[in-house]
């Protein structure tokens, strides 16, 4: 499993959503894992399953944990468990996923600097735009 393993990880059902939409564009893709923190799920199911699956990902290059918000359940579990099993090293733990970005990262066959990682997230900013009643172009947010 020496490869670059994604993992998105959401409130509600976005993550699977999310990993849903790129099998669509992408095909199916082994190194793309979703885990959701779902109504019937408690906060700490939701930190046993996460840490189940940082366990499987454990022999990979690299982790990339793609989540919904900053500062949610989701997002801090995956930072402490990452931390906790030794994995910080070659993880790196996004906020704010969107399409875009989950793309650009599944493609990539090398693990990702954190200098690339960066642009990633800049690019995946720059698809965000807002067009007004003719289809033209309005501003960037």
């Amino acid at each position: 499993m020496g490869e670059i393993q994604i993992l998105a990880v959401s409130h509600g059902s976005m993550a699977e959503g999310m990993v849903r939409a790129v099998r669509m564009v992408a095909g199916d893709l082994g190194h793309l894992d979703y885990l959701c923190l779902d109504e019937e799920c408690s906060i700490e199911q939701f930190r046993e399953r996460l840490s189940q699956k940082l366990e499987e990902l454990k022999g990979a290059e690299q982790i990339l944990v793609l989540a919904d918000i900053q500062g949610g359940s989701p997002f801090t579990a995956s930072i402490e468990l990452l931390a906790q099993k030794g994995l910080t090293g070659k993880s790196f733990v996004t906020a704010g996923m969107n399409l875009p970005l989950m793309l650009t990262l599944v493609f990539q066959s090398q693990p990702v600097t954190e200098e690339a990682l960066t642009a990633f997230i800049g690019e995946a900013r720059e698809s965000i735009r807002m067009f007004q009643d003719g289809g033209e172009e309005e501003e960037e947010l």
